[in-house]
C-alpha cells in the first residue's frame, strides 16, 4: 500500500532528516473565534433582504478555517443566508454561500474550500451576514461562530 503525504507534512512527517519546521498555521495553529449571537426578537426590527448584519472583525494574519451556525427556530424555507466580507448580498458568501438554513438546534458546519486556502487578509475587515429572497423570522436565536487559524 502506498503512503502519501500532504504538502503540510512533507519535511516533517515523511522521514526527512532533519525535520523541517512548518510555517505557523500549517500544523497546530492557534484558533481565534468570532462569536455572533443574534436574538431576533431583540434586534428591534425584522432583518430584511436589504439589511447587513455585522458578525465581527477578522484580523490580518488569520485565515478563515470554518464556521458553525445554529438556530433555535428555522430561518425559513426561502431566506438565503450568506456569510462573507461583502455587505452586499449579491457579492457576499465567501465563507458560506447563500443557502436556506432550516435545521433547528443542530450546530451545522460551513466553510468554502477556497476561503480555507486563501491568503489571510492584509488588513482588518468586517464579516457580514446577509439575507436574500425573504426576511428572517421576528423571534428566535441565531448563533454564528467563525473560526480563524493564525498563519502569521
Amino acid at each position: 500500500m502506498a503512503r502519501f503525504f500532504t504538502p503540510q507534512t512533507i519535511g516533517n512527517l515523511d522521514g526527512t532528516t532533519p525535520p523541517v519546521r512548518q510555517a505557523p498555521g500549517l500544523m497546530h495553529a492557534k484558533l481565534r473565534i468570532i462569536p455572533a449571537r443574534i436574538d431576533l426578537a431583540q434586534v428591534g426590527a425584522t432583518i430584511t433582504t436589504a439589511d447587513e448584519v455585522v458578525l465581527g472583525k477578522e484580523y490580518d494574519g488569520y485565515r478563515f478555517a470554518f464556521g458553525i451556525m445554529n438556530a433555535s427556530v428555522t430561518m425559513g424555507a426561502s431566506a438565503q443566508l450568506a456569510v462573507g466580507t461583502s455587505p452586499t448580498h449579491a457579492s457576499n458568501g465567501q465563507y458560506r454561500a447563500a443557502a436556506v438554513f432550516t435545521t433547528v438546534n443542530t450546530p451545522t458546519l460551513f466553510g468554502l474550500a477556497a476561503a480555507q486556502q486563501a491568503n489571510p487578509p492584509a488588513a482588518e475587515r468586517l464579516v457580514f451576514l446577509t439575507v436574500g429572497a425573504a426576511n428572517l423570522p421576528t423571534s428566535g436565536l441565531l448563533n454564528i461562530d467563525l473560526y480563524y487559524s493564525y498563519v502569521g
